[in-house]
């Protein structure tokens, strides 16, 4: 059955709107028929469902009429729902459900439903409708321009980006890079460039592949044709190699020997310093004397771990140290002796000093020689005209073997001398060098250090001297002022006193002899 309009019942199920329920049986008719003719329906029909608020329906029997509903009317008819006949742009909107159109703006008569009575179709369709598309050109309306070739690599991304970032920075043809490594320019000879060097030079597997592309060299990439251009050189990786041990040698020979060579002269000025051992003369003077009737007084020597720690030996005066009493007793008995901080200035150096690390890179470059002869034996004919690779190895060669020999002698002497003035100051000899260095080197500084600081109290104290002496001088002064002034005053009054006294001693005279004596 149709859906029935407000108030009415539907004929065999049909939906109900707001309105009455149906009969359930008798004769009673319904507003809508099969097919929505309006026909009686049977009266043994079913009812439909419940609508909304509407009055109750009629009670089953003889076919009593259904109940009315709470407003009748006519079912509303909806807008034509057909296909355009073009294909249009779609609206994309949230459509009322029918249940929720009455009582609201859409139910009212002055918005009409049928469009097709006010809408302008053909205009709506020159902005709304899809376009046609575009038909293709047939072959034959001109000649197509041919596809430009794509530039080719058959590196891996990475590798392609590496190598071009150093082909790149270099700003010179690939022939004239080849020739700089051929002939070790000096330009790849420092630590920086040679590292980045030895990282963008091909394997062999990388020169294989780029040598054997069979397209355009013309579309192959630059980082490829680089590979191509140094992968002819033979013996590539290993003269790279070599360039790499040179630069390194060199280092690690300007970090050994100097370093050798400070350690074994301040171990000769630690030896045989005089100022030195009057400074332990007079440590262990002040010592024997404080310890003087104990079990540590009566002392041949000491340890020289005490040296460091006399800046914080302190006395009964908080202010004052051993360090300090012992600067004081210095400058007052030869001033000279402080000079010995400058005399053994090699303890600075000598005191960074890692015996393990000399010995590795000592080893290291005892390898890196016989790399070198291995590859200058290996190595053929010349590349080309500007391949000296092989004068230059056996130019350095010579003077890293030279170079190496100090350095052995140096450690030899080292060594031996190490033991020798351990055992001089009395230490264990299983002392490392950089302890026994870097006491010496701390002593130093924390003198030099003290002897500024006394010599700056010393400046204080002259100063508030002369200014307490200058003060006594004006006191002085003033108080001479002020004895002169009483002097003065008391001679007055004694001269006083005698004209007084002479005065009083002459006789008096009386009568006309006075009167004669006064005119």
């Amino acid at each position: 059955g149709g859906a029935a309009a407000k108030g009415s019942a539907a004929a065999k199920g049909g939906a109900a709107a707001k309105g009455g329920a149906a009969a359930k049986g008798g004769k009673g008719a319904s507003s809508a028929g099969k097919g929505g003719k309006g026909a009686p329906a049977p009266g043994k029909g079913k009812g439909g469902k419940a609508g909304g608020k509407g009055g109750p329906g009629g009670k089953g029997g003889k076919g009593g009429k259904g109940g009315k509903g709470g407003k009748g009317g006519a079912s509303t008819p909806g807008p034509p729902n057909k296909r355009p006949p073009k294909k249009m742009k779609p609206i994309f909107w949230q459509k009322v459900g029918v249940n929720n159109i009455p009582g609201t703006v859409w139910e009212s008569k002055e918005i009409a439903i049928d469009f097709s009575k006010f809408l302008n179709v053909p205009h709506l369709e020159r902005f709304w409708a899809e376009p046609p598309k575009k038909a293709k050109k047939k072959g034959g309306e001109g000649p197509s321009k041919p596809k430009k070739p794509e530039i080719q690599s058959v590196l891996d991304s990475k590798r392609t980006q590496t190598i071009g970032i150093f082909v790149q920075r270099a700003k010179m043809p690939d022939d004239q890079i080849v020739n700089r490594i051929v002939s070790c320019h000096e330009c790849f000879m420092n630590p920086e460039d040679i590292s980045t060097l030895i990282a963008n030079m091909p394997t062999e597997q990388e020169v294989k592949d780029c040598t054997s592309f069979a397209g355009d060299l013309k579309y192959l990439a630059r980082p490829d044709q680089f590979v191509r251009a140094v992968g002819k050189v033979p013996r590539l990786q290993q003269r790279v190699a070599c360039m790499g041990i040179m630069v390194e040698f060199s280092e690690k020979v300007e970090d050994t020997l100097p370093l050798l060579e400070a350690v074994v002269v301040c171990l000769k000025q630690l030896q045989s310093n005089p100022k030195l051992k009057k400074i332990l003369e007079l440590v262990l003077g002040v010592g024997n004397y404080c310890n003087g009737g104990g079990m540590k007084g009566g002392a041949l020597g000491f340890k020289i771990a005490l040296l460091e720690k006399s800046a914080d030996t302190k006395s009964y005066d908080p202010k004052v140290s051993l360090l300090h009493y012992v600067v004081d007793a210095i400058e007052a008995s030869d001033p000279t002796v402080k000079d010995w901080v400058d005399e053994i200035s090699s303890l600075e150096l000598a005191s960074k000093i890692n015996t393990d690390a000399v010995e590795n890179n000592m080893s290291d470059m005892e390898r890196m020689t016989k790399t070198v002869l291995a590859e200058l034996d290996a190595v053929g004919a010349p590349f080309n005209e500007h391949d000296i690779f092989k004068k230059r190895l056996e130019t350095w060669i010579e003077g890293a073997q030279d170079s190496l020999k100090k350095c052995h002698h140096c450690l030899t002497q080292y060594q031996a001398l190490l033991q020798e003035v351990i055992y001089f100051f009395a230490e264990d000899q299983r002392c490392k060098a950089e302890d026994f260095f870097g006491l010496f080197e701390r002593f130093r500084h924390l003198y030099k250090k003290t002897v500024i600081e006394t010599q700056m109290l010393r400046d204080i104290e002259a100063k508030r001297a002369a200014i307490m002496k200058k003060k006594q001088e004006k006191q002085d002064a003033k108080m001479g002022v002020t004895n002169s002034s009483s002097s003065r005053e008391q001679m007055k009054e004694k001269d006083q006193a005698a004209v007084g006294n002479l005065l009083d001693s002459i006789p008096k005279r009386g009568g006309k002899g006075k009167g004669k004596g006064a005119r």
